[in-house]
């Protein structure tokens, strides 16, 4: 766990509710694109020590930070396989594939849908780990996500 993620969420969990709606009102969009207001609210969030070069990665986690609970472990793919219903199994197993699939470029479209979804049924995000796991991604990040997902189904067998 990064000392700068860990207090950058401990920073987001203090914002008020306004602040957090206009963050969730630019998920899907680039630090780039952001307005005025949001930029004010990410800076102030954000730790000084944050180089240039990962404001992407930090920016997709604030804007998706207000769509769901703070889980105090696991990592996405645990967070996927609560999420699962009986009926929707198949899909959310391509969902998952598609997102182990991912390159650096595609990984914070995958992973807004991810969120959204976890969110829709009610499951809470480690998001220090998943803020940690973007930073790293393409190195072992994409192997433990898919043991978290795809070893759950040993369990339900026995």
């Amino acid at each position: 766990m990064s000392k700068e993620g860990f207090i950058f969420i401990k920073n987001l969990e203090k914002l008020e509710r306004g602040d957090r709606a206009i963050l969730r009102r630019h998920a899907g969009k680039t630090v780039e694109e952001a307005s005025g207001e949001v930029l004010r609210i990410f800076f102030r969030a954000l730790p000084a020590t944050v180089v240039r070069e990962e404001y992407g990665e930090y920016f997709l986690i604030a804007t998706l930070f207000p769509l769901a609970e703070n889980a105090k472990w696991g990592n996405l793919g645990d967070s996927l396989y609560k999420s699962r219903d009986g009926r929707e199994v198949p899909g959310i197993d391509r969902r998952v594939e598609r997102l182990l699939s991912a390159n650096k470029g595609q990984v914070g479209l995958m992973v807004r849908r991810a969120i959204q979804f976890v969110s829709s049924k009610g499951v809470s995000v480690n998001w220090i780990q998943l803020l940690d796991d973007l930073l790293a991604w393409e190195a072992d990040v994409k192997v433990q996500w898919a043991k978290a997902y795809f070893n759950h189904y040993q369990e339900e067998k026995k």
